[in-house]
């Protein structure tokens, strides 16, 4: 479905329940969002790339060391209210089961970022101003092959109809980089795919698992980022990475 220019306020669904292991010993005792890069948490860098007057809820997935992101953010962010849900088991789980905690909270259309990701602030307006209802943030601007890690993505006609690390090259059209827009009726389907697959105990994938099986189901469109930064900080280098983007004032 194709909406209309009209600006619905968003739910907003953090999920920061990992462990962050390629960034051990940083995140032995804290969440890797909460790392700090000049004295500021990755995820206040995370929350100012929002547009406050285009939400009316921010939801955490918390499980390591959740303490400290409850703490340190509280209950509210710029007067937006933030509630919390725990994954305690995070050890053996990974965000299709912290998305899945949150499914009775979620009553809105909705955008979903991971933990890890920042991203300039004009692509959070890209994602809101979009005139799809539901799709992926895409960096259009890298030529494959990516790197292993990344979340690949294929589209025909701006509809994606792949989406995995495992992609080839020749079927690569862009970086899913972990920002997702959904509609209140399409996240519901999401959420059936999930209980699904949470029933057949499968809950140590990330979340993208089960959007890749609803892709047959519903559209999911292409939002491109237009070339704007953003960083996934999965690991030391990535975090080096962000650390010289804050200083040049790219986020």
């Amino acid at each position: 479905m194709i909406l209309t220019s009209i600006v619905n306020k968003f739910q907003v669904i953090i999920l920061a329940a990992g462990q962050g292991t390629r960034l051990l010993p940083l995140t032995k005792n804290m969440p890797k969002t909460m790392i700090k890069v000049n004295d500021k948490p990755i995820i206040d860098y995370i929350l100012s790339s929002f547009d406050q007057d285009k939400i009316e809820e921010i939801i955490i997935a918390t499980g390591h060391y959740a303490n400290l992101v409850e703490n340190h953010l509280g209950k509210s962010y710029l007067n937006i209210p933030i509630k919390y849900v725990r994954n305690d088991l995070h050890k053996e789980t990974n965000s299709i089961y912290s998305l899945w905690l949150l499914k009775n909270f979620i009553k809105n259309d909705t955008i979903i970022i991971n933990a890890d990701t920042v991203i300039h602030k004009d692509i959070f307006t890209l994602i809101i101003e979009s005139i799809y209802d539901t799709g992926l943030a895409i960096d259009d601007t890298l030529a494959p092959p990516l790197p292993d890690e990344a979340m690949k993505a294929s589209i025909k006609d701006n509809i994606i109809y792949d989406v995995s690390k495992k992609i080839l090259p020749e079927k690569t059209n862009g970086d899913a980089i972990g920002v997702y827009k959904f509609s209140q009726s399409n996240i519901k389907i999401l959420f059936n795919e999930i209980d699904y697959l949470i029933e057949n105990s499968v809950k140590d994938k990330l979340f993208t698992y089960a959007v890749q099986k609803i892709l047959k189901k519903i559209n999911i469109y292409s939002i491109s980022t237009k070339g704007k930064p953003w960083i996934e900080i999965d690991d030391l280098n990535d975090l080096n990475n962000f650390k010289k983007m804050v200083e040049n004032q790219e986020l």
